[in-house]
């Protein structure tokens, strides 16, 4: 995983992308890459912003820092952004006890209303 991190700043956007696409199919182990996708989150190429922000969606609830940005990127001039974005904060809700984001991976896992919040 060092090596894709390390891919993230890439001078190349292909690589940044790919390697973004690669952390995003490792999920939740990639959890360690959060703070520099983050930042990838402001790259100047679409496609990259919107591989990072898919992978930071799949890492789930370890990617709770990014909720604020990806919402951000909701207002991107770039409708591929904003798409990925969306994908991206798909499984995000509100806590039920105090209104912070929380992450629910899914249908077949069981809610924990304080999976992000800590409530």
């Amino acid at each position: 995983m060092p090596d894709l991190i390390e891919m993230l700043g890439d001078q190349e956007p292909l690589a940044r992308a790919e390697a973004a696409e690669k952390l995003a199919v490792l999920g939740s182990t990639a959890k360690y890459a959060v703070p520099v996708l983050i930042t990838v989150l402001d790259d100047t190429d679409a496609d990259v912003r919107g591989a990072a922000a898919i992978a930071l969606g799949r890492i789930g609830p370890d990617a709770h820092d990014a909720v604020d940005k990806l919402i951000g990127l909701l207002e991107d001039p770039m409708e591929l952004v904003r798409w990925a974005a969306l994908l991206g904060l798909g499984t995000y809700r509100a806590c039920g006890s105090c209104g912070h984001p929380r992450f629910d991976r899914g249908a077949a896992e069981v809610p924990r209303p304080n999976a992000v919040c800590g409530c």
